[in-house]
């Protein structure tokens, strides 16, 4: 997981910087700007992965999650960026406006191309992808035809009264659950008689 967190904050790092150097030729800003996506991706990540531990299965590969951080983290990264941008403009300065002098001055320099805008469009694509493709496969999976007929076959399992005797089992038509919902299932019925054997077994 550390090395997953580690890959996906220096992809996203590049990314980012790569965008940002080509918007603004500006290698500095763009590494600064990289270093922070990198420094927020690694940190939500790390977090993410650790304390709520998703599973990595599903869309994208298992990676939906380090999807939505990487977007959180281009989020937050072109909030930066357009605060930068706003005090970049001519004229503007956060505490007061510059004379004539200094405005013909700052006037004569380069022009700075903003990329807050920018940014923000990207996160906002990426969001749109996701959304698109959560519907997608929400209804290639439960609308059609023929997964209606595979979950209508399922087995309706039921917790059998203690009174009752258990069918023979066909092992061809067995229910398979995870290892953990087994032992829960298995805690549960040797608690219910009443001899406190769940704190035995």
């Amino acid at each position: 997981m550390f090395a997953l967190s580690i890959l996906w904050a220096a992809l996203t790092a590049l990314v980012l910087g790569g965008v940002a150097f080509f918007r603004t030729r500006d290698f500095r800003r763009s590494s600064r700007l990289s270093g922070i996506a990198f420094g927020v991706q690694l940190i939500l990540g790390l977090s993410t992965m650790y304390l709520i531990m998703p599973v990595l299965t599903g869309t994208f590969f298992g990676m939906t999650p380090f999807l939505i951080l990487a977007i959180i983290s281009i989020g937050v990264t072109a909030i930066i960026a357009a605060v930068q941008d706003d005090r970049a403009k001519p004229g503007y300065r956060h505490d007061r406006y510059y004379d004539r002098s200094e405005r013909d001055e700052q006037t004569s320099k380069p022009a700075h191309k903003p990329l807050g805008a920018l940014l923000g469009i990207i996160g906002g694509a990426l969001v749109a992808m996701l959304v698109i493709v959560w519907v997608v496969t929400y209804g290639a999976v439960t609308w059609s035809t023929n997964n209606a007929r595979i979950n209508a076959s399922f087995a309706h399992v039921r917790t059998a009264a203690a009174e009752e005797k258990l069918p023979k089992t066909d092992p061809d038509h067995m229910v398979q659950v995870t290892r953990s919902i087994a032992a829960y299932l298995g805690q549960q019925a040797l608690a219910s008689t009443g001899d406190n054997l769940g704190s035995i077994y």
